[in-house]
């Protein structure tokens, strides 16, 4: 899933240290050597969106291009899936911007960035940036059972040095305190924000992050589910029912789901104008064409 080639992953890199974008590699660096990654997470400095726009025509350069951004956290994050014309090959690029920390994982973007170092010719975090940052994200995600190699971690780093950067990334010493002293139970889930939330659930429904493609024959529908299900964290390939009422309920049921997350519907079967309708109809596109024709239309889309 997501990055099918830790060369793309480079090369994204490589793209963004080329056209000025600030940021640091969160972690991962010896799996990214080893050829074994499956997204690259970093903070930025800005908006991703702004990113996207600025990197665009490099990435394109490099036969990458932007099919789904899903700006998925409050404080402003977003991951940018890109894939090859073809989407025969593809890069997830997690871009973390959250200057006040109020995202979902509590941490400030901008500190972060004070913490980067330089390995491998790449912006990485100091050791104790990066332990911090991973206990926040294993805690947020609920993973208790990567808590105690993250203590035995901390314990061989200056604890002063590791409060310091519990202080500048997360706003306290919490972290920092809960590492020193081996403290290795999950915190409580952050407050969730209704109205924040809402909004954010609202323009979902309004500008799907995903896509429902209709098209013609079997054999096409069953390439492109192929080509994006190794990509994409949800891809669904389907048959459109006949009837409106049946329709309308397989919408709700099979496609938003899909739709509001970074995902595919590929659908096959007779489709008419009325309330749900593709977001695009390849028609007598077929095979590989009707593939490049739906990469060049998602691209398109995430320029607006």
């Amino acid at each position: 899933m997501a990055t099918t080639d830790a060369r793309l992953a480079w090369e994204a890199l490589r793209i963004l240290d080329a056209e000025g974008v600030r940021f640091v590699l969160l972690h991962g660096l010896d799996r990214l050597g080893a050829g074994r990654v499956s997204d690259v997470d970093v903070a930025v400095d800005e908006p991703p969106i702004r990113i996207l726009a600025r990197t665009r025509r490099s990435f394109a350069d490099a036969g990458l291009f932007p099919v789904v951004v899903w700006p998925y956290d409050i404080g402003g994050t977003s991951t940018v899936f890109y894939v090859s014309a073809d989407a025969s090959n593809g890069v997830q690029l997690d871009l973390l911007f959250d200057e006040c920390g109020s995202g979902h994982y509590g941490i400030r973007s901008s500190g972060l960035l004070r913490w980067a170092r330089t390995c491998r010719g790449l912006p990485v975090l100091a050791p104790e940036a990066e332990v911090i940052y991973l206990w926040q994200k294993r805690q947020r995600k609920r993973q208790a059972e990567a808590l105690p190699t993250l203590v035995a971690r901390a314990a061989t780093l200056d604890p002063d040095t590791l409060m310091a950067a519990s202080r500048e990334i997360t706003g306290g010493e919490r972290a920092a305190r809960s590492l020193l002293e081996g403290d290795v139970r999950l915190s409580r889930p952050s407050r969730v924000r209704p109205l924040r939330q809402v909004r954010r659930l609202g323009s979902r429904v309004r500008d799907p992050v995903g896509w429902w493609v209709h098209v013609r024959d079997r054999s096409t529908a069953r390439l492109i589910g192929e080509r994006f299900g190794r990509i994409l964290p949800r891809v669904r390939v389907t048959e459109v029912p006949g009837s409106g009422p049946a329709r309308l309920r397989w919408f709700f049921s099979t496609v938003q789901p899909v739709r509001l997350r970074p995902g595919v519907v590929v659908s096959v079967g007779p489709v008419t104008s009325g309330v749900v309708t593709p977001d695009l109809v390849l028609g007598d596109v077929t095979g590989e064409t009707a593939v490049v024709s739906l990469v060049a239309a998602m691209a398109s889309r995430s320029e607006q």
